[in-house]
C-alpha cells in the first residue's frame, strides 16, 4: 500500500461465532510477527468459538469501532456462519466501505467467499483490494498479505 496515511491502520481480523481457526490464526500470526499492527475484531463482546472449538478473545468488538473507522486490510477468515453473521451487522459494510475508500484492502479466506460474493462485496470493491485465498495453503496466504501489507 503506498499511500503514506494508511501505513498506521491496522489490520482487522473479524471474528463471529464459527470463524474458520486456521485462517484466524495463522494470518494473525504471521502479520504480527511482521511487527504489522493486528486487531481481532469480534461481533460481539466475550470469546468467540471457532468452527472446530477454539475460543477467542477478541481485542475489540465491532460496534467499538468508531463509525468512521477504516483499515489496512480487513481479513474475513470464513465459514458461512461466522460470514452471515458479519453481513447481518450494518457496521460490518460500514467498515468495509469505509475501507475501499480509503484504499485498504478487504481479504477473505476460502469458506466466506460465496457468502461475500453473494453480498455483493466483491462487486463494490476494485479488484486490486479484493483479496481472496483461492488455492493457497494457509501459510502461503499469509505470507504474500505481510508482503502486501509491509
Amino acid at each position: 500500500m503506498s499511500d503514506k496515511l494508511n501505513q498506521n491502520l491496522p489490520i482487522l481480523i473479524l471474528l463471529a461465532s464459527g470463524f474458520e481457526e486456521e485462517t484466524a490464526v495463522s494470518c494473525m500470526s504471521h502479520l504480527r510477527s511482521a511487527g504489522l499492527p493486528v486487531s481481532l475484531v469480534g461481533l460481539s463482546s466475550g470469546t468467540v468459538r471457532g468452527l472446530h472449538g477454539l475460543t477467542i478473545q477478541p481485542d475489540q468488538t465491532l460496534t467499538e469501532l468508531p463509525k468512521d473507522k477504516s483499515a489496512k486490510m480487513i481479513i474475513v477468515p470464513g465459514n458461512g456462519q461466522c460470514t452471515n453473521a458479519l453481513l447481518m451487522s450494518p457496521r460490518f459494510h460500514q467498515l468495509i466501505a469505509n475501507t475501499i475508500d480509503n484504499q485498504g484492502y478487504v481479504v477473505t479466506g476460502n469458506s466466506a467467499e460465496n457468502a461475500l460474493k453473494n453480498a455483493g462485496i466483491p462487486q463494490r470493491t476494485p479488484a486490486p483490494q479484493y483479496i481472496i485465498q483461492g488455492n493457497k495453503e494457509v501459510c502461503d496466504f499469509a505470507d504474500e498479505l505481510v508482503d502486501l501489507a509491509k
